[in-house]
């Protein structure tokens, strides 16, 4: 997702998206991502700097640390 920063005109501007399992290098080898990332937010110009509010959601599989079976945990960072 690209957004051009400089012809941005209307303010907050919202935004969508999702992102490919095979697009996000998680660089963790017992991680994994389940499905598509998802995420949604807005972002407000300002003279000097733009500001990005939005969230992030995801499913991931990892290994637990004490028993090393599969956990399934969903995300959602704001």
């Amino acid at each position: 997702m690209v957004i051009d920063l400089i012809t941005l005109e209307k303010s907050p501007f919202p935004f969508a998206g999702s992102f490919a399992p095979s697009e996000i290098d998680l660089d963790i080898e017992t991680t994994r991502l389940k499905n598509a990332v998802k995420v949604e937010g807005e972002l407000t110009k300002r003279i000097v700097q733009t500001d990005v509010k939005g969230e992030i959601f995801a499913e991931v599989e990892t290994e637990c640390s004490r028993c090393l079976l599969a956990a399934e945990l969903k995300l959602e960072i704001p």
